[in-house]
């Protein structure tokens, strides 16, 4: 009798996703958290940020740190590429103090809708969070495996990736949107538009 030939697993792909949040500083009045995913091309894609960050004379400061011009050049110039769609995803939150579980379901959101709309069936994530504490970081790692999200965990010191920058640039442009900022509109709208960015 002829065994029966199975199938073969699917490929394990790397993923990578790189978490800003803010907000804590409201007494949970507001928290929004921003994931950007990346797979092998992460590098490529550090690279024509850091650029990006050179260009507009942004440098590697943090968001709320950049002067207002070069906030604009910078948005204007990260946000151009078309690839950079379907990998930017946030969500705000109101009247909780939920931090680290709200980000754990804005992290496994952003992770799956990434790999479906790439159709990628398996994956290990390395979650990068700006700012983690060694607490937090087995307190998420714990939720995401709960959830079926595999890989690891760790904190991120300083921004000092362009990655966890372009987190805190579109944290920071939601929130003073949130907080009735007029300023970057034409941006924001820029933004919806494109569907450069996804609102879970």
């Amino acid at each position: 009798m002829a065994m029966p030939i199975k199938s073969p697993s699917p490929k394990t792909e790397k993923l990578y996703c790189f978490v800003d949040e803010t907000g804590q500083d409201t007494l949970g009045k507001l928290f929004i958290v921003v994931a950007v995913v990346a797979g092998t091309e992460k590098e490529k894609i550090e690279e024509f940020l850091e650029h990006c960050e050179h260009e507009s004379g942004r440098g590697k400061i943090k968001w709320t740190n950049t002067k207002p011009d070069r906030r604009i050049k910078y948005l204007e110039l990260s946000l151009k590429p078309t690839w950079l769609k379907g990998r930017i995803f946030y969500r705000k939150y109101t009247d909780t103090k939920a931090y680290q579980d709200l980000t754990a379901i804005v992290i496994t959101q952003a992770l799956n809708l990434f790999a479906q709309s790439r159709h990628i069936k398996s994956y290990k994530a390395t979650v990068i969070v700006d700012g983690l504490n060694e607490g937090g970081r087995q307190k998420t790692s714990k939720i995401l495996h709960r959830v079926g999200i595999h890989g690891k965990v760790r904190g991120l010191k300083d921004q000092s990736s362009a990655l966890i920058r372009l987190a805190d640039s579109i944290a920071g442009l939601i929130r003073h949107k949130s907080t009735g900022g007029k300023e970057l509109e034409e941006i924001i709208k820029r933004m919806v538009k494109d569907n450069l960015v996804k609102n879970l």
